[in-house]
């Protein structure tokens, strides 16, 4: 955490902007949400064990510096390398 709020901070000043806002991505059932509500102490997003609890984009603004994307689970389209038989 200190490593972002310092990152935070010096990009902050150097681009003369209100907030760094950082987006949570991967894939679906991984903890996304969950690492967010660690990260703020508080329960700001729904979590469960099933996946695909988050349907939509929320932000959570961890302070005065920085705002957190939570972002539904992304699936990627399995690709097979084989000879396509």
């Amino acid at each position: 955490m200190t490593i972002l709020y310092k990152y935070a901070k010096k990009f902050l000043e150097k681009k003369d902007i209100e907030h760094l806002t950082v987006g949570v991505v991967g894939m679906p059932n991984v903890g996304k949400s969950s690492i967010i509500n660690v990260l703020r102490n508080k329960v700001m997003c729904a979590t469960g064990s099933n996946p695909f609890v988050t349907r939509n984009i929320q932000e959570v603004r961890l302070n005065s510096m920085i705002v957190l994307v939570d972002s539904p689970g992304i699936q990627l389209q399995r690709v097979d390398g084989g000879s396509g038989t």
